[in-house]
């Protein structure tokens, strides 16, 4: 009896050996599509996404439209299976003459247990990259997980936030707010206006923010480790330290918070 106890432990002990040491093919196959539309939107109206992962870039055009590209991507070890999850990967789009709402829909993945890590079926990874052409005069609001947000030449109010990945804007007109989690956050605004509350929020990363010479607020600016570079004409209200200032810029007026973790933080006059 024993002698058979110890060939069974040999042989379940020889099996797992061979399959831990077979080399993973998980996500080696890759498989893409591209969905493509475009809808008509008038000025001023609202652009609104949601992601899990994938980047998001947005630029303007001189044309009362939005022009939206999805590249998706699937990779799995079996480019069967993979094929069929892509298929089920959808894009949705909810739209109106005012407004524009993008959503993407991932299917529902399987449970992962012991014997799926052991033959290594992983769930598929997806990633869903945008393109989006926008009018000039556009509100946004756009959210990912996984990925980089990118704005350029907008003139409207935009909310972004992510939680993996950096954020970016240049020549953007209007009032704005930022937060990601691990990743830093570069805007540069073209010109005042008047606003309530900005603000620009990361944990891990640094903060660069370029405002016009005629931009008044409050001005709230913090970092735990790392410093702060600013020559504007600050009048200081409170205590001030290289890691911490309060004042006003121009007379004040609507507050601005910059605050991050581990970074520093750079606001300085654009153009």
């Amino acid at each position: 009896m024993k002698n058979r106890n110890s060939i069974a432990i040999v042989l379940v002990l020889s099996f797992f050996t061979l399959i831990l040491s077979a080399p993973q093919s998980s996500y080696a196959k890759k498989v893409t599509k591209t969905v493509h539309k475009t809808f008509s939107l008038n000025r001023g109206g609202m652009v609104s996404l949601s992601n899990v992962n994938g980047g998001v870039e947005i630029t303007s055009w001189n044309k009362e439209s939005v022009d939206v590209t999805a590249e998706i991507e699937v990779k799995y070890g079996n480019r069967r299976r993979a094929e069929d999850f892509l298929k089920k990967v959808e894009v949705l789009f909810d739209h109106d003459k005012d407004n524009l709402d993008i959503e993407v829909d991932y299917p529902r993945r399987h449970n992962s247990n012991f014997l799926s890590w052991l033959f290594g079926e992983k769930n598929p990874g997806v990633t869903v990259r945008f393109t989006i052409k926008v009018p000039r005069e556009v509100d946004l609001d756009l959210h990912t997980v996984n990925g980089k947000l990118r704005v350029e030449d907008v003139a409207g109010d935009i909310k972004a936030g992510t939680t993996n990945g950096s954020i970016k804007m240049y020549n953007i007109k209007g009032r704005v707010s930022c937060t990601t989690v691990n990743g830093g956050i570069k805007v540069f605004l073209s010109e005042s206006v008047e606003f309530d509350e900005m603000s620009f929020r990361t944990v891990n990363g640094g903060i660069q923010l370029s405002i016009p010479n005629d931009f008044a607020a409050d001005v709230e600016i913090s970092t735990v480790n790392g410093g702060i570079n600013s020559e504007l004409p600050l009048k200081i209200s409170g205590k001030f330290n290289r890691r911490s200032i309060r004042g006003e810029l121009n007379g004040g007026g609507g507050r601005l918070i910059l605050k991050t973790v581990n970074g520093g933080i750079t606001i300085d006059v654009s153009g």
